[in-house]
């Protein structure tokens, strides 16, 4: 199906202290490249993941990257859809 692929999305700190953060995903295909970040108060910082294309097979995949830190827990969902590239003609 192809390659690994990385993603990734901000996190940002609107507080006055350090944000601490622990990030997991609930599926095996997206692997956390950043599990834990700090970002410092007015600061932002990216959270990198990746999709493990290589493990899916054709169809909708739904997957969610959940954050834990000391501001509180959200969760990211994930959502990857698999198509199958028509073979070329020679």
């Amino acid at each position: 199906v192809g390659l690994p692929v990385e993603r990734k999305f901000q996190i940002a700190n609107d507080g006055d202290g350090r944000l601490v953060l622990a990030a997991a995903a609930d599926v095996p295909w997206i692997r956390i490249e950043t599990p834990t970040l700090k970002v410092a108060a007015g600061k932002k910082r990216r959270l990198r993941y990746t999709v493990d294309l290589p493990q899916l097979a054709r169809g909708a995949h739904r997957g969610v990257i959940t954050l834990t830190s000391n501001g509180g827990t959200a969760a990211v969902p994930v959502t990857v859809i698999v198509r199958v590239v028509p073979a070329a003609l020679t």
